[in-house]
């Protein structure tokens, strides 16, 4: 890759990596630390990229030319560089223009983390750390026994009294280890839960830890209720002003009522549907619907290219027609 990158340094020619790696924050790890410096975008769980173009082999290399037909598959070392340099010649002949058009998502963010704040989750990750390793070296009985001390409960009343002061951030670790620092019912939890979520979502969805508030709140399957779910997923939707965490809530809103058995959810799945489709599809939701609804359109080689939205390790959306007038190399790939 990198060959190819100095090769036509400057030139109207393009890597678009999609990555299939299974975690998304060890991928963008990667990247920096593997020197990726060509565009690559995550495809996540729904793969939805994937699917459209009918891949189930890695890595699988296309190459398109300025007009977006794909030309060549799985070219590899010196024949995927003749095979570029052919298509660059092509392009050579005829002068194109590449649409310069490509959005930049927006993040607002607010918040800060007071010193005191900042000491409490410093230490709390540090004794987790110890506790966690601890926890690997037992087996029975004193592993059933360790479990039962986790570090939470020491550090649950000063969360507890930086939240009451104020703070989104210690509320966000009160609502993600209170099940740890308690001895609650689930019935119990589910009572401090919703209100904690409730005010994370309506009012701290612009903060600088927001999208970790999403995480949380998409991986509360169990300890909410599913309508108190949605509802709160909505609420973030909402209020969080963020057009990348937008898509990931109502995508997350969308999977709880394509699931239900009621008529009134199912039309509200129609309706987020075709929301995502309207105006998320430079996110991984909206990439997902995508996918669906254009689930074999690839032809393959000397056919156009079926166009997909992404978005890059950046947080940047973009679309595969964003690249027309340029040759292209796509590449479906993995660190694996």
């Amino acid at each position: 890759m990198q060959a190819l990158v100095k090769r036509f340094e400057g030139q109207p020619f393009d890597i678009l990596g999609i990555n299939t790696d299974g975690d998304k924050e060890q991928y963008k790890r990667d990247c920096i630390s593997e020197g990726v410096t060509w565009r690559s975008t995550w495809e996540g769980r729904e793969q939805a990229v994937v699917k459209q173009w009918g891949v189930s082999a890695f890595p699988t290399i296309y190459v398109l030319d300025g007009k977006g037909v794909i030309r060549f598959k799985d070219s590899r070392g010196e024949g995927l560089e003749r095979d570029v340099a052919t298509l660059m010649a092509e392009l050579a002949e005829e002068p194109t223009h590449r649409d310069a058009g490509v959005r930049e998502a927006g993040m607002r963010m607010q918040g800060g983390e007071a010193s005191g704040l900042s000491l409490l989750l410093t230490e709390h990750a540090a004794a987790d750390a110890e506790w966690k390793e601890a926890m690997l070296g037992l087996r029975g009985k004193e592993r059933r026994a360790l479990r039962k001390l986790n570090p939470a409960s020491k550090f649950l009343a000063g969360f507890q009294t930086v939240a009451d002061a104020g703070s989104g951030r210690a509320k966000l670790w009160l609502a993600m280890n209170m099940a740890d620092a308690t001895d609650l019912k689930s019935s119990e939890l589910k009572e401090v839960l919703a209100p904690l979520y409730g005010e994370l979502c309506h009012n701290f969805a612009r903060a600088e830890f927001a999208s970790q508030t999403l995480d949380a709140l998409i991986a509360e399957k169990r300890r909410l209720d599913g309508d108190d779910r949605a509802k709160l997923l909505r609420a973030f939707a909402v209020n969080c002003k963020n057009h990348a965490l937008e898509g990931v809530a109502i995508g997350a809103e969308l999977a709880y009522y394509q699931k239900s058995k009621d008529k009134d959810e199912l039309a509200l799945a129609v309706q987020l549907t075709e929301q995502l489709f309207d105006d998320y599809l430079d996110t991984e939701a909206g990439a997902a619907i995508w996918g669906a609804r254009n689930k074999g359109s690839f032809e393959g080689v000397g056919n156009a290219a079926p166009d997909f939205p992404a978005v890059d390790t950046k947080g940047n959306p973009f679309r595969l027609s964003d690249y027309k007038g340029q040759v292209v190399m796509l590449d479906f790939w993995g660190f694996w």
